[in-house]
């Protein structure tokens, strides 16, 4: 449920207008999230993995409180990450997150798997 959040909610869903941009153009959009937020994003195309990986730093989220917001709010973002790339590659994808800055880590750090 939270996953799905992250792209229906009004600034995750202006955040989302960016990989609209780059549908068929992963190079692209990977140099576009690299410019505008410095998130870090690997390919590894014989397996079909990305690690999209964001800086250190302040959580990005609009709707966190750091003080308050629980870890498990990180799955909204999983949801967005999920849509975005589906956005970019043009089929479905599987998202998973393997670092969140709300559970203790100096960055978030996602997995993409194309399906």
């Amino acid at each position: 449920m939270i996953g799905r959040w992250g792209t229906r909610w009004a600034p995750c869903a202006r955040l989302g207008q960016l990989q609209t941009r780059f549908k068929g153009d992963p190079d692209g959009y990977f140099a576009s999230i690299k410019q505008a937020w410095g998130t870090e994003a690997s390919w590894d195309r014989e397996k079909g993995v990305i690690t999209v990986a964001v800086p250190e730093g302040e959580c990005g989220c609009p709707m966190v409180d750091t003080k308050r917001t629980p870890a498990a709010w990180c799955n909204c973002s999983v949801g967005y990450q999920k849509e975005a790339f589906e956005t970019v590659f043009g089929r479905p994808v599987k998202a998973a997150l393997k670092e969140s800055k709300l559970a203790g880590s100096t960055r978030c750090v996602f997995e993409v798997t194309l399906a």
